[in-house]
């Protein structure tokens, strides 16, 4: 299977996959609304997804038994997640081969969700994320650069005869003359800037953190979450307050705070951070776990995901008021099944 990330662009804030246009993967998920480019000469037509949709299909997946593998997985973020073509040419190449699409194209994700779960791989450690699997990523903080101390210049110094030795001199060897130095300047150290305090508890969460290897989708978490992130692979993306990620992130941390008893405005400190970081799991399962299948949405676009959380959450830990206000929003996708 022919793919490609991002051809040419280097680390962008969505990381878009690219795939032939003619791939049954295209043709059969139409409900990740793929965008479609036309052939120039002798490349084929393209069509291409952000990577934060196609992460849907990595609900199976889970670490390789390596320690590097192992070792990847427990220092990546949603953040730094990033995954070169060969990977998802494999994971695509063995849900297709498992049958992902033998009963016709896959026009909501929730059918997405159901073919995906009820798949037999063919086999199951095509589906291992290896850490040769992982991509170029932009580190959420900005690492220091240590400073230069200036060094001191120095005058040349003139070369010198051979004299040989007489009774009352001693001998003196040849000296090759040796060139002036000039002066270097003090380089000043350059301070690490930290990436956007809202966002740090999700940076702290690995894969590791957000695997759960006792369910039947050990990567349910890590896959909402991204979702729920969107664009966000790059520093400038991940800084800006409109982004999809920001908006999801003020949520997230108020509704997590709120589910494990913290205030629901926790202080934006590290303590907070490494608590909200370990309970990103067990939460965000619990939500979608509340919102059930006919809630669902049927098209992942970043507004209907951000609207899908909102209303879990309310249906997680809100009134009997506000949650019978979420099932009439919702009733449209109920209509939809």
């Amino acid at each position: 299977m022919f793919v490609a990330v991002a051809p040419g662009a280097g680390i962008t804030a969505d990381l878009a996959v690219y795939l032939d246009s003619s791939s049954p993967f295209v043709n059969g998920t139409p409900f990740l609304e793929w965008s479609h480019h036309p052939a120039v000469g002798a490349a084929p037509a393209l069509s291409c997804v952000p990577q934060h949709k196609l992460v849907m299909f990595l609900l199976r997946h889970g670490p390789g038994p390596a320690p590097a593998d192992l070792l990847a997985f427990n220092t990546r973020s949603p953040f730094t997640a990033n995954y070169v073509a060969a990977a998802w040419a494999r994971w695509l190449t063995e849900l297709l081969a498992s049958g992902l699409l033998a009963n016709g194209a896959l026009q909501d994700q929730r059918r997405a969700a159901e073919t995906l779960m009820g798949l037999m791989l063919q086999n199951a450690s095509q589906l291992q994320i290896l850490a040769s699997d992982y991509g170029l990523f932009e580190s959420f903080d900005i690492p220091g650069v240590a400073g230069v101390a200036a060094v001191a210049g120095r005058a040349a110094i003139p070369a010198v005869r051979a004299r040989p030795a007489n009774r009352s001199r001693p001998a003196v060897p040849a000296r090759p003359r040796v060139p002036a130095v000039a002066p270097v300047a003090a380089v000043p150290a350059v301070p690490a800037v930290n990436g956007p305090a809202l966002l740090n508890f999700v940076e702290m969460a690995t894969l590791a953190s957000l695997h759960n290897p006792d369910s039947a989708t050990p990567m349910l978490a890590y896959c909402r979450l991204a979702a729920l992130l969107g664009a966000c692979h790059t520093r400038a993306a991940r800084s800006s307050a409109g982004s999809l990620a920001f908006g999801s992130c003020l949520v997230l941390r108020q509704q997590l705070a709120k589910y494990i008893g913290l205030s629901a405005d926790p202080a934006l400190n590290a303590a907070n951070d490494t608590v909200l970081a370990t309970q990103l799991q067990r939460m965000i399962e619990a939500v979608y776990d509340r919102l059930s299948e006919f809630l669902a949405i049927d098209v992942p676009s970043d507004r209907n995901v951000q609207a899908e959380f909102m209303d879990a959450c309310v249906l997680l830990s809100g009134t009997a008021t506000e949650r019978e206000a979420v099932f009439m929003r919702r009733l449209q996708f109920i209509g939809s099944r």
